[in-house]
């Protein structure tokens, strides 16, 4: 016989957490690593064997998706764990969505990348950069700009998800002619 046990509080974490449009990723993540295999199941007929304890999956159709994962120590003992999230037409952008400006505070001239954080890769996102300059239009999470005087820049971001709902974030770029490297 095996030795081989596994932790009771095995579970899967998902994100999003709530709810997602469909064709967006899910990411999908064990709470505890270092099995032998994992083979996931996520109910539409995709089944997948990993070597890690996360993976990502979209869903093309609404409804609650049950996922499951069976891992195998290295004893050749196995559990399942399963999951459930739900796949809606009229699921909320994240509560968690951010952006940030990777230099912060910049000087004029500098190329300022931006990142959102807690975004999907199928939503559309309009910039507002704060100084005038054109909306700029991106798909995907990140965006740049260059700020050509110094001063607090309010940067807007509206984001659209898949499902047409929508949500504005904003932060405080800060431009100035006094930053030393």
């Amino acid at each position: 016989g095996s030795t081989g046990s596994f932790y009771s509080g095995l579970s899967i974490d998902t994100d999003p957490n709530t709810s997602s449009c469909p064709n967006d990723l899910i990411h999908f993540k064990l709470n505890q690593n270092g099995f032998q295999s994992y083979a996931w199941d996520f109910g539409d007929g995709t089944t997948l064997t990993s070597a890690g304890e996360d993976i990502q999956h979209a869903f093309t159709t609404v409804g609650t998706k049950i996922v499951s994962c069976k891992v195998k120590n290295g004893c050749g003992d196995s559990t399942t764990i399963y999951a459930s999230v739900q796949v809606l037409n009229n699921s909320p952008v994240s509560d968690y969505l951010e952006v940030n400006g990777i230099q912060n505070p910049s000087c004029p001239g500098d190329k300022v990348f931006f990142i959102i954080n807690h975004g999907q890769g199928t939503t559309k996102y309009i910039w507002n950069y704060g100084d005038g300059s054109p909306a700029d239009t991106t798909i995907g999470a990140g965006s740049h700009h260059i700020y050509t005087t110094p001063g607090a820049k309010t940067v807007t971001v509206l984001a659209k998800n898949a499902c047409g709902m929508t949500k504005t974030i904003t932060m405080v770029q800060n431009v100035s002619t006094t930053i030393f490297p």
